[in-house]
């Protein structure tokens, strides 16, 4: 008997316990973490990597081609303005051009002697295209010589390309003396016109084949080395300025009609020593998109906008990246919360707010949407105390929260 009495005794000190448990579990307090509402900005944004570029920068190239004489910086070195940077072999050039005024002053010549002297044009032109025929016969059968003794290895390639040079005078001169016994001054003056303009062309070549600096200025890069032949049009000194930089970045063709010239940007650059912010303001936006490759490999249509910087931009490069963030939606004293902290409620959206420290659900109306954050228009006030985990086990209208 005291065995079953002792037994019923302990049944009822476990259903006891279990009922003081459950109840406990009940009514104890949950522990949430809260958001203090609090009057802030909100801003709609999107950041984009840009690269930085010189505002003024100088790039040269060759002219003619030809041989480098001389290079006298190096890429870093700072230049002043008229100091030579670099220099070609202009011997050809001056061969050339020696070349061409002989044969101007032979036409001029020419022209006198057949408009001046007596009897017909024929006759007057007559025996200097003879004389001018044996002569090419003559250079063409040397040449033919020398391409031989060249084949032999017997003679140099400069006494064969003297030699070819010898052939190509003589032709010109013989079709400039067979154009003379059309017997027009037309001929004549055209004919100088031409071997002008070919002086011309190679004095501006000369000139060119020095390379001066025209500003104070950084070199950016050499590109030629002494000693080296470079073909016509080929790069050989990039110059530019330190400090004076602008960042192109290209933006998505939905991102990009939110963005319009002269709008203020924020720029930012994640070096080593940590981050450096900069001011930004938009000047061009480009009017067509071009296919750029994402860093996923897709192809995407972007559209370039350039950026100007302002702040101290002593410590950067052309060529660095750069953060771009644009700002397209701004709103001051907004109360805010994480879109984490709302949930659906009665074909609405609503938070748990806490008041005299128990759970309550709290309608609210939406205003600006952020990828993360929503502006409450409606349902809040300033020092309520939200609830940032909505899935939060237990919680339940009237339930007791604690921080």
């Amino acid at each position: 008997m005291m065995k079953k009495r002792l037994k019923w005794i302990l049944w009822g000190v476990l259903i006891a316990a279990l009922a003081g448990a459950s109840v406990y579990s009940a009514t104890r307090p949950l522990q949430a973490e809260m958001l203090e509402i609090k009057p802030r900005t909100i801003e709609k944004k999107f950041t984009e990597s840009g690269t930085v570029s010189a505002t003024w920068q100088k790039d040269f190239f060759s002219v003619a081609g030809g041989k480098v004489m001389t290079v006298n910086v190096h890429e870093g070195d700072t230049v002043t303005t008229e100091e030579l940077l670099l220099a070609l072999d202009t011997r050809d050039i001056d061969y050339q051009i020696a070349q061409l005024e002989g044969q101007l002053a032979s036409l001029k010549g020419q022209e006198r002697q057949a408009l001046s002297g007596p009897g017909p044009a024929e006759d007057r032109q007559q025996p200097a295209i003879e004389q001018l025929e044996i002569q090419l016969q003559t250079a063409q059968e040397e040449y033919e010589r020398l391409e031989a003794l060249y084949r032999a290895d017997a003679v140099s390639r400069s006494a064969l390309d003297e030699a070819e040079r010898a052939v190509r005078q003589l032709e010109i001169l013989l079709s400039q003396q067979k154009q003379l016994l059309l017997g027009a001054e037309e001929q004549f003056s055209g004919l100088q016109a031409a071997a002008s303009a070919q002086i011309a062309l190679l004095e501006y070549q000369r000139e060119n084949a020095e390379i001066t600096a025209p500003a104070h200025a950084t070199v950016a890069a050499v590109h030629a080395k002494e000693g080296e032949i470079v073909a016509p049009g080929g790069p050989l000194i990039s110059l530019f300025r330190p400090g004076e930089y602008e960042v192109e970045v290209f933006l998505l063709a939905e991102d990009v009609v939110h963005v319009q010239p002269g709008m203020d940007v924020r720029v930012a650059y994640r070096g080593l020593s940590g981050d450096e912010e900069f001011g930004g303001k938009v000047d061009k936006i480009a009017q067509s998109a071009v296919e750029r490759i994402s860093s996923l490999g897709l192809v995407e249509q972007r559209v370039k906008v350039t950026v100007g910087m302002s702040g101290d931009l002593g410590n950067l490069r052309p060529g660095y990246e750069m953060d771009v963030t644009f700002v397209t939606r701004h709103e001051e004293d907004k109360l805010v919360v994480p879109k984490t902290a709302l949930f659906n409620y009665e074909d609405g959206s609503a938070v748990w707010v806490v008041r005299r420290g128990k759970a309550e659900i709290q309608r609210v109306e939406k205003g600006l949407e952020t990828d993360d954050e929503v502006a409450v228009e409606s349902g809040l006030a300033k020092g309520d105390l939200v609830i940032r985990n909505t899935r939060l086990d237990g919680l339940k209208v009237g339930a007791r929260i604690v921080p």
